[in-house]
């Protein structure tokens, strides 16, 4: 399970199941989550129930102890990342916080526990869907993706022109990412949908990411970059060569 999870209890998210067939990988789930908590909860205690997962890869910052500050973890993947543009955002004492906590207490109850150095079953991992942007583009920068940036990207164009950007940029990744992962429609946005159901459409290609990043984990292909309390997996360096 590929999960685009919201840092706060209210936030929006999405989440993507994949599963191996015959050696070839395909996405067999993609929906938003509930905007919720208690709805959320039950959603993911539902998928939790129903499918044993090898691996659940989580866009949320993860650690054996209590988050309050900047990780170690974070200081590892910002020295390998952000000379490709890719920082990683800083978790604090109340995000994800006790939100956080309960996530991976849900989790820790279905007997998935946090991997920060090797794979041993069951598995919680943290991931940075902007480093598989990097890897799967090819890119030496940060791919300009995110819909809230849109305007610090294109400030010349209109708000009109910027959406036709954004969608020709999710267009090319989901082509990518189809290149090695079936994927179901993901139902992009037209000119003129509200402004929540573009939101909902980038969680759920955020969930995508989080997915081919489950899968390279799984393949050996990403590494973590942290220590025994927490890591960020992503690509080796070696990987991204433009």
């Amino acid at each position: 399970m590929g999960w685009d999870t919201a840092w706060t209890p209210t936030g929006t998210s999405a989440w993507a199941i994949a599963v191996e067939e015959g050696g070839e990988w395909r996405v067999t789930a993609l929906e938003n989550g509930a905007e919720d908590p208690k709805l959320l909860l039950h959603r993911l205690r539902g998928w939790l129930d129903r499918y044993s997962f090898d691996l659940l890869a989580l866009d949320l910052p993860l650690a054996k102890t209590p988050i309050t500050g900047y990780r170690e973890a974070d200081r590892a993947a910002t020295r390998a990342w952000s000379r490709f543009g890719c920082p990683v955002h800083s978790p604090s004492p109340a995000r994800p916080g006790s939100w956080g906590r309960e996530l991976q207490s849900l989790l820790g109850s279905h007997g998935y526990q946090i991997s920060t150095q090797g794979l041993q079953g069951k598995d919680v991992v943290e991931v940075y869907p902007h480093t598989v942007c990097l890897e799967i583009l090819r890119l030496s920068y940060r791919y300009p993706y995110k819909l809230q940036r849109a305007g610090r990207f294109w400030p010349d164009l209109s708000p009109a022109e910027r959406r036709e950007k954004i969608l020709d940029q999710w267009q090319l990744l989901l082509n990518t990412l189809g290149q090695n992962l079936q994927l179901p429609d993901l139902n992009l946005p037209k000119e003129g949908d509200p402004l929540k159901d573009w939101k909902r459409c980038e969680d759920r290609l955020d969930a995508l990411l989080c997915v081919r990043a489950g899968i390279q984990i799984l393949e050996g292909a990403y590494v973590p970059h942290g220590d025994e309390d927490a890591a960020i997996w992503g690509p080796e360096l070696g990987r991204l060569k433009p």
